[in-house]
C-alpha cells in the first residue's frame, strides 16, 4: 500500500478513537469504552504497515522474516479490533425510541 493511503487510514482511525473517547467521557457507557479500545487497535494495526512503507521509501528493505512478523503483528491487532468491536456491539444496550425520548425529557 502506498504511504498516503496508509497515513489516511491511520488518521481516520485516530479520528475514530478521539470521537469514541469524547462520546465515552460524555456518556460513561461501557460499550463506548470498548469502541474506543477497538478503534485504538485499528489505529495500531496500521503502524507496522507504515513502518514498512516508510522504510521502503528510504531504500531500507526488510528481510522476509521481518516482513512476515510485521504482517502477523498487523493481522493480530486487526483481529483484536474485530473482536472488541463485536463485543462492543453485543454490549450496546437495546434502547427503544420511547426510552430515548424519556431520557431526553429528564435532561
Amino acid at each position: 500500500m502506498p504511504i498516503p493511503i496508509v497515513l489516511a487510514y491511520f488518521f481516520l482511525s485516530l479520528i475514530l478513537v478521539v470521537y469514541a473517547a469524547f462520546r465515552y467521557f460524555r456518556q460513561r457507557n461501557r460499550d463506548l469504552l470498548l469502541f474506543t479500545l477497538s478503534f485504538a487497535f485499528l489505529a495500531a494495526s496500521t503502524t507496522p504497515q507504515m513502518i514498512e512503507e516508510m522504510a521502503n521509501s528510504y531504500g531500507v528493505y526488510f528481510t522476509i522474516l521481518t516482513q512476515r512478523i510485521l504482517e502477523l503483528t498487523a493481522l493480530a491487532l486487526f483481529v483484536c479490533f474485530a473482536a472488541t468491536a463485536v463485543f462492543a456491539i453485543m454490549e450496546r444496550p437495546k434502547r427503544t425510541m420511547q426510552d430515548q425520548t424519556a431520557e431526553e425529557n429528564k435532561r
